[in-house]
């Protein structure tokens, strides 16, 4: 008996940690495979610098970060293929360390075939190859100029441009779709960065360049416009800042080979372009509020019409009736008083914010805590005045009743409007005149 009660505690004790086998390999700090268990150690890295232009050219600049997890096989040919677009030029670039000559100048000294990402070359000159490439059935099949070795980097730069991301609308307005580069490759990580040309609006803002400051576009200044050009300091410039800040800065990871990330947009030549259809949307909207108001209250009109309400002091004649607010001119009221109230506050928030700016502000670069308490006290006496300012003068010039119509068309096409504002984000164009 002893020995079967045993038995039993080692049998269910065996299936206990034969349920429990696999849960004690995943936590165990021990690894059973290859590289692929370490997810983004190997494979590519992409970044994109994007411009549009005017009449719907991409220019792109790339860099291709190539890292080799194979333990045997070096790296000697890289496959791009670009997606919904029809090349007018494209040119590759590698780029790695001059070391075969300074090597033999400075034996003790030691560096890397390619420069690491995020890395540089001490002593050595960083140098580019231009690569060669051959097509076939739109896939750019490019020769590396120096095989990347196992478990070694290696930089690959391409300038490209042409059509095909962008679609035509009306009025210069423009839709864009950029797509990475597709590749036989698992990708690790992509940075894309878009910008749009001078003179064009972009999100409801115009775009400028600032190529003293704007990282993004003195590379594309220097790589992709010139076709990269021979020169190592341009080139080097270019490597650096592809990819930086731009309008749009987009990132995905852990693309699966064959995969491609897209990025999307509008732009247009001119700011109608950019917003007539959310203008359209908002016109539409604001007539049948005002056609709706319009019918509602002509048949409240007509209602009260066929049962008249006469009080003994009208039939006495000793109260002179004042006249009646039309309904349309309740409506302007309304609508004028909407927008009149976020343009008084804009006003306000501008002069208080200059007047903060220039007395207020204190030693500890913050505001003044009781000026700030005042101001938004002011403010908001200052609103209110402002949102009864037309109810109360049309009830003393009318009847007390029409001035709270007017009140209540006022509040309505405010609420309105705000909520138009930050559906279609003219808001921000509208405090930032």
């Amino acid at each position: 008996m002893k020995f079967k009660k045993q038995s039993f505690i080692i049998l269910i004790s065996t299936v206990i940690l034969l349920l429990n086998f696999p849960a004690l390999l995943l936590a165990s700090p021990f690894s059973f495979g290859g590289s692929d268990n370490v997810p983004g150690m190997f494979g590519q890295q992409h970044q994109y610098s994007v411009l549009f232009r005017g009449n719907g050219e991409a220019v792109v600049g790339g860099k291709i970060i190539i890292n080799n997890g194979d333990e045997k096989n070096p790296i000697e040919f890289l496959n791009l293929e670009p997606v919904s677009l029809k090349l007018n030029e494209i040119e590759v670039f590698q780029e790695f360390c001059q070391n075969k000559i300074l090597q033999e100048r400075a034996e003790k000294e030691q560096c890397d075939n390619y420069c690491y990402y995020g890395g540089n070359c001490g002593n050595f000159e960083r140098v580019f190859e231009k690569l060669n490439f051959e097509i076939k059935d739109s896939q750019y099949k490019i020769k590396l100029f120096e095989a990347v070795q196992p478990y070694q980097t290696g930089v690959v730069l391409v300038s490209y441009r042409g059509f095909g991301y962008v679609q035509d609308g009306l009025f210069g307005r423009k839709k864009f779709d950029f797509q990475t580069l597709r590749t036989d490759d698992k990708v690790n990580s992509i940075k894309v960065s878009v910008t749009v040309d001078t003179d064009l609006y972009f999100e409801g803002k115009k775009s400028t360049i600032d190529y003293s400051t704007q990282g993004v576009d003195v590379g594309l200044e220097y790589g992709a416009y010139t076709g990269l050009g021979a020169r190592s300091s341009a080139l080097s410039m270019f490597s650096s800042e592809v990819g930086g800040y731009g309008q749009i800065n987009k990132t995905a990871n852990q693309l699966l080979p064959g995969e491609t990330f897209h990025v999307k947009g509008i732009y247009s030549s001119t700011w109608f372009g950019l917003n007539y259809i959310k203008l359209s949307i908002f016109v539409g909207i604001l007539l049948i509020i005002i056609v709706s108001a319009i019918i509602i209250s002509r048949i409240i009109y007509k209602r009260r019409k066929d049962k008249p309400v006469v009080t003994k002091l009208q039939n006495l004649g000793s109260v002179k009736e004042k006249p009646k607010l039309p309904v349309w001119l309740a409506i302007v009221y309304g609508i004028c008083g909407a927008i009149g109230i976020p343009a008084v506050i804009t006003l306000i928030f501008w002069f208080f914010n200059f007047v903060m700016e220039t007395f207020v502000y204190n030693n500890y670069s913050s505001y003044n805590p009781l000026a700030l308490v005042l101001v938004w006290i002011i403010s908001l006496l200052i609103f209110v005045v402002i949102i009864f300012a037309l109810p109360v003068y049309c009830g003393i010039r009318y009847r007390g009743r029409d001035g709270i119509y007017v009140f209540l068309w006022q509040i309505l096409f405010l609420i309105f409007i705000s909520v138009i504002l930050s559906l279609t984000n003219l808001g921000a164009g509208f405090f930032n005149l």
